[in-house]
């Protein structure tokens, strides 16, 4: 709730200062305003954008299960708004995650490539496979 305030602040290194100081390692170049992100076992690196309203988990409970796994955001990385990234998840450097979209537990997003949907799925494979449903 804490983190809430720092949405609201002018200067937008705040909220990281309040995420470092949770013990979430985050870039001070990573764009994380209006987003929620568990303090435990998430990895931000340099220049990492995260749209409004996303999420990252680094636990969930499943069933009778809780599941606590890191969560890394190599450099260059962009979570659309209102996506939500699951625990486990790895997104590679330069890869995006389109708006709206959702992660599986351990997903592993591959550098420079672009996922959407729920669960997530690379574009690249999703053209080729409509293309090849045509012919």
């Amino acid at each position: 709730m804490i983190l809430k305030i720092f949405n609201y602040f002018p200067l937008p290194w705040a909220k990281l200062l309040a995420l470092k100081t949770l013990g979430v390692k985050v870039s001070y170049n990573s764009g994380v305003l209006d987003s929620y992100i568990d303090s435990d076992f998430v990895i931000i690196k340099d220049n990492v954008i995260l749209g409004e309203g996303s999420i990252i988990m680094s636990s969930m409970i499943v069933g009778e299960f809780l599941i606590i796994k890191r969560v890394i955001l190599e450099e260059g990385s962009t979570i659309g708004a209102f996506s939500v990234i699951s625990p486990g998840t790895i997104v590679e450097k330069g890869a995006i995650l389109g708006m709206g979209s959702y992660t599986k537990i351990n997903q592993h997003l591959k550098a420079h490539s672009i996922y959407i949907g729920r669960s997530a799925k690379n574009l690249n494979e999703i053209r080729n496979n409509s293309i090849s449903n045509q012919i």
